[in-house]
This record gives structure tokens, sequence and C-alpha cells, in this order.
């Protein structure tokens, strides 16, 4: 919480705009934190599963 303000206003992705009082938004974008850099990244649902996917077919292939 420290770093609150540092939370971008848009996507970190697509650079969509980020509305902080917006309920829906704040309970369905993802925030990644990275404390030593002191680095925040916010990223929109779609962003956010379009990486999960990627994640995904990375491992899958490396399962291969």
């Amino acid at each position: 919480m420290g770093m609150f303000d540092l939370l971008p206003d848009q996507c970190s992705a697509c650079l969509a705009p980020y509305d902080k009082k917006d309920k829906q938004m704040v309970t369905t974008w993802n925030v990644v934190v990275r404390e030593e850099e002191k680095i925040v990244r916010l990223y929109c649902p779609e962003c956010w599963s379009t990486a999960q996917r990627i994640i995904q077919d990375v491992r899958d292939t490396d399962a291969e």
C-alpha cells in the first residue's frame, strides 16, 4: 500500500483509462508491484487475460 501513489491512470499495456473511483474497475483490474524496483503496473481485464493465455501457451510448449 505504500506504493499506491505510483498506481497508473491507465492500463500499462493498451493504455485504456483507469478510474480509481470506479468500483468495478477496482475489483477487475490487476496490479503488479515490483517493490525492489519501485514499479507498479496496472492491467485491464482484457490485457491480463491475453497475458495469461500467452504464459499458458509457453508453458504448454515447454512441456512438449
